[in-house]
């Protein structure tokens, strides 16, 4: 258990930071305090450089509110509104394209589901049986997907994720109409009814993650259409779909509970507040009075999918061996890490402005709806936005760059909406004033300035974009290396690696991978966690580990000493620096490795050995002895090379 201390609460200034509960664990809060006042500073430049941009932005929120207030009958048809989606889908698309991308991690999945197809079930490397993808829904439908049409899985990645942003926009814009304020304005499409559609079809964070191969969009798509169902949950069918939608959510990823728990909080509340109180208590059936077949059925039909994930549970147990997924040990999940989630949430809600939606959280909560359906998604994304809000900073978010927030976007947008259709009908000069404060959520505030990085949080979209589609060609040296080495596949005997970064090296590979992270190696992720830095990339497999797992070549710093270093380093792609080094010179791995890449360059290690052994009697006899210890380990436990392997042992004898 970690030493406790009192902690700081960060304000806007660090000078001004207050002391904070007792009860919290020790954690880096001297550098997340450092990092909000340097992302303060730069926020607060780019406002000052968007000011003339938010201010236009500003005055068209002002229009639109105007706009809205505009006698019914001066209204459009509702095919104009229907058009505004289109538009509305096609730009989020297009934007999209503009910066596609496909993630490192999304290969893992790629991987997993090629495997499934290739008849070697469920996991990473055939024969050990670890779950490090944390999207079964996602994964499973790729392999169905890419079985039935032979499409190349990254391609099926990011085509399914477009389809998913398309799908959420529609979504937003239906669950808008439906849980709109007042139901007599429910069928027209005047602007206010706009907003949360065209706001999402602009959100940078939103729209990266409609190319990435990840399941991201379609999580966020499963759960509007949860919670559109939940607004309407007239019959059991919309209890039903409801359910089904936010179980599917879980499946695609399981923090994603958290808005099946809410909807059923939302759920419970409508079957309490529509119950008719007994006449008398020597009624027959008291049950039936305060619970109607038809509110209990409603309520049965939302839980019932439940029952669906408790089988996948079952199956996950008995498949895998444990309840949790491998990623969750990996990324010590059970630690709370709110230092680096308040990080992770400044840099987002700034990025995006959408700290403004924050603060209007307030009169949102207070403002009195005339709809159930209103009322009923209220309550349903208080309880979902407040609760996913304090999982991501005890986590300490992710390393993806607002990849946590993406499913609760849409649904702050539509309480966004709400908001401003209240406001407008009440207080007009009230609803222009939110209205333009909500619009300047479509002009991002670049944090990251010229890099892709910043603290330990990257734009993953920009650091591997996509280059071409047919096949998917992704501008990274990962991917270079993973298309360079995919001749291994034919090697005998069969070559071992051990990397971090396993997704498009791994997938193309198709070599054994030994994750050195953890995600797909359970001794690894198991491993105690040695200090808390980026979120998922904070335990290492040890030097013992790799050899023990008899790993032929490994990418990150092995600890070889200086004179060793330059010997054990591999370039696959020809260059002079590398950071690939063979852990084990094995002869028969390496001729194969010349053989089937050529644009390999490694040292002749045997020519090394010769040279060595030819100026040998002129070295200390301590320090022939100390190299001998390290050659035996590097080349002659995995050799039989009596020829070079004797005048070691001679020379050392000689001195017993």
């Amino acid at each position: 258990m970690p030493p406790r201390r009192a902690l700081v609460v960060l304000s806007p200034r660090r000078s001004d930071m207050l002391a904070l509960a007792r009860w919290l664990p020790t954690e880096d809060w001297s550098r997340a305090a450092a990092f909000v006042d340097s992302l303060l500073e730069t926020y607060a430049g780019q406002l000052v450089e968007l000011g003339p941009t938010l201010l236009m932005v500003g005055v068209l929120g002002a229009l639109v509110a105007s706009l809205s207030r505009r006698p019914r009958a001066q209204w459009p048809p509702r095919w104009v509104g229907r058009l505004c989606i289109a538009a509305f889908v096609g730009c989020a698309i297009w934007g999209a394209l503009l910066q596609a991308s496909c993630v490192d991690d999304a290969f893992i999945s790629f991987r997993y589901a090629r495997n499934l197809v290739s008849g070697h079930g469920l996991v990473y490397n055939p024969g050990e049986y670890v779950e490090g993808y944390t999207n079964f829904l996602w994964t499973v439908g790729l392999a169905g997907l890419h079985w039935i049409t032979g499409v190349e899985l990254p391609l099926l990645g990011i085509l399914s994720a477009l389809g998913c942003l398309a799908t959420t926009i529609v979504l937003v814009a239906r669950l808008g109409a439906t849980v709109h304020p007042h139901p007599s304005s429910r069928p027209a499409t005047f602007p206010s009814l706009l907003i949360a559609p065209g706001l999402l079809a602009l959100q940078p964070v939103f729209i990266q993650f409609g190319t990435t191969g990840l399941e991201t969009a379609g999580a966020a798509a499963l759960v509007c259409a949860g919670a559109l169902h939940l607004g309407r949950l007239r019959h059991h069918w919309d209890g039903l779909a409801a359910g089904t939608a936010f179980i599917l959510a879980t499946l695609t990823r399981p923090d994603h509970g958290i808005f099946y728990a809410a909807g059923a909080v939302v759920v419970i509340h409508h079957l309490v507040a529509q119950r008719r109180p007994p006449s008398t208590v020597h009624s027959a059936s008291i049950w039936r009075r305060w619970f109607p077949p038809r509110l209990s059925g409603l309520m049965l039909a939302y839980v019932a999918p439940f029952g669906g994930y408790l089988i996948y549970l079952a199956w996950k147990v008995h498949y895998y061996g444990d309840i949790f997924p491998n990623t969750y040990y990996a990324k010590s999940a059970g630690l709370s890490y709110f230092s680096q989630g308040l990080v992770y949430a400044v840099a987002f809600y700034c990025s995006s402005h959408l700290w403004v939606g924050l603060v209007l959280l307030v009169p949102y909560a207070l403002v009195r709806f005339d709809s159930g359906a209103a009322r009923r998604f209220r309550g349903f994304f208080l309880v979902a936005f407040l609760t996913y809000n304090v999982y991501i900073a005890r986590v300490g978010g992710d390393f993806m760059h607002g990849r946590f927030y993406v499913s609760l976007i849409p649904l702050l947008l539509v309480a966004l909406q709400q908001l401003l259709a209240a406001a407008q009908t009440r207080r007009p000069t009230v609803g222009a004033v939110f209205t333009a404060a909500t619009f300047a959520t479509a002009v991002p505030a670049n944090i990251f300035g010229r890099g892709k990085q910043v603290e330990m949080i990257a734009n993953e979209g920009a650091i591997y974009p996509v280059r071409a589609w047919s096949p998917v060609t992704v501008s990274h040296p990962n991917f270079r290396v993973a298309r360079a080495i995919e001749p291994l596949q034919q090697a005998d005997p069969p070559i071992i690696l051990a990397t971090s970064g396993i997704g498009a090296v791994g997938y193309y590979s198709g070599l054994e991978i030994i994750d050195v992270m953890g995600l797909t190696d359970a001794a690894t992720a198991h491993r105690e966690l040695p200090e808390r830095t980026r979120p998922g990339h904070e335990k290492r497999a040890s030097i013992e580990y790799l050899h023990q797992r008899g790993v032929h070549i490994a990418r990150y710093w092995l600890a070889f000493p200086a004179w060793l270093e330059r010997e054990a380093q591999i370039s696959w792609l020809g260059g002079k620096r590398s950071k690939w080094f063979i852990l084990r010179y094995d002869r028969e791995v390496m001729r194969e490795i010349r053989r089937l890449v050529p644009g390999a360059k490694f040292r002749d290690f045997e020519r090394y050995l010769d040279r060595y052994i030819r100026g040998m009697s002129k070295k200390p006899r301590s320090e022939v002895e100390e190299h001998y210890r390290w050659f035996k380990r590097y080349y002659f436990d995995h050799n039989d090379d009596p020829k070079r392997q004797g005048p070691f042992e001679a020379l050392l004898a000689r001195g017993r």
